[in-house]
C-alpha cells in the first residue's frame, strides 16, 4: 500500500513537461511496475488494485481516467500488452505529451491506438472515501488537476493471489 499526493508540476522546474511529471499522465496499464512478468489474459485476473480517494473531485481535478473494456475482441485489451512507454524497450515517460509525442514520431500505428484509447477514456467521479476497484490491467491514466486548486490525496493498495509471486505493490522493494 501507498498513501501519496498529485500535485501541479513545482513552477520551479525548467520544463513541468519532464518525461517523469504526473500532471497529465499518459494513458498505461499498471505494468511493468507490478509485474516482474507480463499480466495473465484477461479471463485469469492474479490481483485486485484500489485507490481510496480523501478529496472531491469536483475541488480536485485529476479523475482517474479509464477506458472501458467492450467485449473479449475488444482490439484496445489484445494480449499481449505492450503499446505504453516502458514495455519493449520504448523508454518509460509518464507525461502525456511527450509518451505520445515519442510514439508519434517513431510508431505512427502505435501513435493512431493510442489516440482511440484517450478518445474512448471515461473520468471517475470521486469524493471522500471513494473506493475505485480495478485490475492491473486496464488502460487508464491521471488527468491534470485544477489549476489553483488543492492537491489530490489518495491512497493505492494491491491485493494478489496468495500463489502469485510475481506482483509487487507500488515502489518496494523485492527481497529475495
Amino acid at each position: 500500500r501507498e498513501a501519496w499526493s498529485k500535485s501541479p508540476a513545482p513552477s520551479w522546474l525548467p520544463d513541468p513537461k519532464l518525461s517523469y511529471s504526473n500532471s497529465d499522465q499518459r494513458m498505461h496499464m499498471d505494468y511493468p511496475n507490478h509485474y516482474l512478468t507480463h499480466p495473465a489474459p484477461w479471463d485469469s485476473p492474479e490481483a485486485v488494485a484500489a485507490i481510496l480517494y480523501f478529496d472531491h473531485e469536483e475541488e480536485c481535478g485529476g479523475a482517474t481516467r479509464l477506458v472501458p473494456r467492450n467485449g473479449p475482441s475488444d482490439a484496445a485489451y489484445a494480449w499481449p500488452y505492450t503499446r505504453m512507454p516502458g514495455v519493449g524497450g520504448v523508454p518509460w515517460v509518464n507525461d502525456r505529451t511527450a509518451a505520445e509525442r515519442y510514439f508519434q514520431q517513431r510508431d505512427p500505428e502505435t501513435a493512431r491506438f493510442r489516440a482511440a484509447l484517450y478518445a474512448r477514456e471515461a473520468a471517475v467521479r470521486y469524493r471522500p472515501g471513494t473506493l475505485l476497484l480495478y485490475r492491473l490491467d486496464p488502460w487508464h491514466r491521471g488527468a491534470p488537476l485544477k489549476p489553483g486548486g488543492p492537491v489530490r490525496r489518495v491512497l493505492n493498495l494491491v491485493y494478489a493471489r496468495s500463489d502469485v509471486r510475481h506482483i509487487t505493490a507500488w515502489n518496494c522493494r523485492l527481497c529475495l
